[in-house]
């Protein structure tokens, strides 16, 4: 560095003079992480979104090869742009998913360039004031980005996307996801989310007085789209069940993932706040209306099965949660019940959830509600960390419930690969940033079976 400074001051060299390709000085040291190299020619006056010949910013490289501190670097550049898009079509932030380096994704994620409404529109110029970053706020696609056979994003005022007072709902995404089988054709979803605020404030059993108008079942969440994974790969081992029930299901994305891998099984999907069931409601009848419709499910290896989801409303804060339930699901429940013994290893109830715990509080009448639905077997996915009340959880699951075969594993990393189906990895990091993470010890996959009452 000290040579290099010398010697620009001597000679008073071109800063972004080109080189073979095209590369600048800036370029060559972002891509081998010379950060003080780069710190350096960028306060001279280098300029951090100079072109190779491929169309290449010293940004793809530092973020290709994951430099995360010359990254940090080069974004804090006045004229940066981590969505601008080099001769292949990829972009900074592209690159920086693609290395699988989280450090470096955060760094492109969280800059003012990567506003939510250029992602979506392929990296326009952006219409927020000062060109800020956008919040979860309205997530529909630009017409030219909705095909008749794909809908990804899909517009927010689609005839189907309508609140409940018939007003078109301008805060909902449509994501279709695309979740892969080894020995079966993939399993593809279409999930709304609405818009919340997505902070720990009003989630059950963290400080909320009223938990049935909490709103963060609005949105998917990293840990369902891990627990679909999980189903649809184990399908099979589900197809036993009485019924699978998914308690805190939330926009619904892991349950109508099972019932479109898993016909042999009554799948219910349940929550407690209102607003949440009636978009799962809505998700739930968009899917079963696209079965019925189709005249051949290229998802099931019995194309003339239908499948059997519901939606129930199941508020397990309350004493006795499961006397709410429809009729066929208390029997469903009793029926376990009395059939759960020593010589009986069957999984007449399935219980499923990901990320229910963010306090020891809410652990008795989870565990209580669990209980009473005579459950067998529970499935469930958590953050591996932060998260107050998991092991609570378990131990409660365990000593008063009497599930006596626990094993808890990390997540796969293919469970957190991008589940878009277009396969959009912008896309992916603004809606999903917490699957972006280079191992999948980030999520735990708990797994708990009673032989006993």
């Amino acid at each position: 560095l000290a040579d290099m400074v010398a010697w620009l001051d001597a000679r008073g060299a071109q800063l972004d003079a080109r080189a073979q390709g095209g590369q600048t000085a800036l370029h060559m040291a972002a891509a081998n992480g010379e950060t003080a190299v780069v710190e350096e020619l960028l306060r001279r006056g280098a300029d951090a979104m100079a072109t190779n010949d491929a169309g290449n910013t010293p940004l793809h490289y530092a973020a290709s090869q994951r430099h995360a501190d010359c990254l940090r670097l080069l974004v804090a550049a006045r004229n940066a742009d981590v969505l601008q898009k080099n001769s292949f079509g990829r972009s900074a932030l592209t690159e920086a998913i693609g290395s699988g380096d989280g450090a470096a994704a955060s760094v492109v994620l969280e800059h003012d360039s990567a506003a939510e409404d250029r992602i979506l529109a392929g990296g326009a110029p952006s219409s927020a004031s000062g060109g800020g970053g956008v919040p979860l706020e309205r997530v529909g696609d630009p017409p030219s980005r909705t095909s008749t056979s794909e809908v990804e994003h899909s517009s927010a005022a689609d005839d189907d996307d309508q609140n409940s007072t018939g007003a078109a709902d301008a805060a909902a995404a449509t994501h279709r996801f695309r979740f892969e089988r080894p020995a079966a054709p993939p399993v593809v979803v279409d999930v709304r989310e609405r818009a919340i605020a997505r902070t720990a404030e009003g989630v059950l059993g963290d400080g909320s007085p009223d938990a049935l108008s909490d709103r963060t079942g609005l949105g998917v969440w990293a840990s369902s789209l891990v627990l679909a994974r999980w189903l649809v790969d184990a399908a099979d081992d589900l197809a036993g069940a009485r019924v699978v029930v998914e308690l805190g299901a939330g926009c619904g994305a892991a349950a109508i993932a099972l019932a479109a891998a898993e016909r042999r099984c009554d799948v219910v999907a349940t929550d407690g706040a209102p607003e949440t069931l009636e978009n799962c409601r809505h998700n739930v009848a968009r899917f079963l209306a696209a079965a019925s419709s189709s005249s051949e499910d290229e998802q099931h290896d019995e194309p003339g099965a239908p499948p059997k989801l519901a939606v129930v409303a199941l508020d397990w804060s309350a004493v006795d949660a499961v006397a709410s339930l429809p009729p066929a699901l208390r029997d469903a429940a009793a029926a376990a019940a009395s059939e759960c013994d020593d010589d009986d290893d069957s999984s007449s109830v399935v219980v499923v959830g990901a990320d229910l715990v963010y306090s020891a509080e809410v652990v008795p009448s989870l565990a209580r509600t669990i209980d009473a639905l005579g459950a067998s077997d529970v499935w469930y996915v958590a953050p591996t960390d932060g998260r107050r009340g998991n092991d609570a959880f378990v131990r409660a699951l365990r000593d008063d419930c009497g599930f006596d075969d626990y094993v808890a594993t990390v997540a796969p990393q293919a469970y957190l690969a991008n589940p878009l189906a277009s396969g959009d990895d912008e896309a992916f990091a603004l809606y999903f940033p917490d699957m972006l993470v280079a191992d999948g010890s980030s999520f735990t996959l708990h797994r708990c079976r009673r032989r006993r009452r």
